[in-house]
């Protein structure tokens, strides 16, 4: 069972040809076809969906947590610190909207299994180089595994909001919605931070000569890193 689906807190999933799951905590098709139910929805891919979508915030919450406390850079500090709490709140909203819609949060489904190990290949491969790369390529691949994360989820918020709209009317509309109108102004703007911040991460060294010079000390090195963004403005 992926680590992120609190199996000690009786997390379920379904078993597959690979996949062994202990007989207590599998679920069918069948099972899960309650979830949407009066929609037409096909109740078992939306729960596989919605679960799929849970995993992605659990795993970007822990993204975050690591390059606020890896980064060099006090603004990006202070912003992956607000995103990471922004997006523990999206994990209590989706764990509230599967409730809502028949569902149990703590089903893990086969594509939340892949999140799961996706997510932590770009968690990794953030930190991996460490050591071997200097420190503002460091800096960007931190920057590009929160760029990746922010694009599969502002995907992921845009595709509830479709859900919701091929609802009918009634309770599963509703919660969609509700769901919906809490987090997707959220998933707009930090998609929309995360990439102007790569570009600008981009631009400031392209046009730094001092972040390029040869035998810069890594103290040299980390009070550039933590003065970047001062005054440069944001790219348009």
């Amino acid at each position: 069972m992926p680590t992120n689906a609190a199996y000690h807190l009786g997390a379920t999933s379904k078993p597959m040809p690979m996949v062994y799951v202990d007989p207590e905590r599998a679920v069918t098709d069948e099972q899960l076809a309650a979830v949407a139910e009066g929609t037409g929805l096909n109740g078992a891919f939306i729960a596989d969906v919605l679960s799929d979508a849970l995993m992605h915030e659990r795993c970007g919450f822990h993204l975050y947590r690591s390059v606020a406390g890896r980064t060099n850079n006090p603004i990006l500090k202070r912003r992956y610190q607000e995103l990471g709490d922004e997006t523990l709140t999206h994990v209590t909203v989706l764990e509230e909207l599967i409730a809502a819609v028949g569902g149990d949060p703590g089903y893990v489904s086969p594509a939340a299994r892949g999140t799961e190990k996706l997510d932590m290949g770009a968690l990794e491969g953030s930190f991996m180089l460490s050591g071997s790369v200097d420190l503002m390529t460091q800096e960007l691949m931190m920057l590009n595994a929160v760029v990746l994360a922010e694009a599969i989820d502002h995907a992921n918020w845009e595709t509830m909001a479709a859900l919701g709209a091929a609802c009918p009317d009634g309770p599963v509309k509703d919660a969609m919605v509700r769901a919906v109108e809490q987090v997707l102004p959220q998933e707009e703007e930090h998609v929309t931070w995360a990439r102007d911040m790569r570009q600008r991460m981009i631009l400031l060294q392209a046009q730094s000569k001092a972040m390029t010079r040869v035998g810069a000390t890594m103290e040299t090195m980390v009070a550039r890193i933590s003065s970047m963004f001062d005054d440069a403005p944001v790219p348009g």
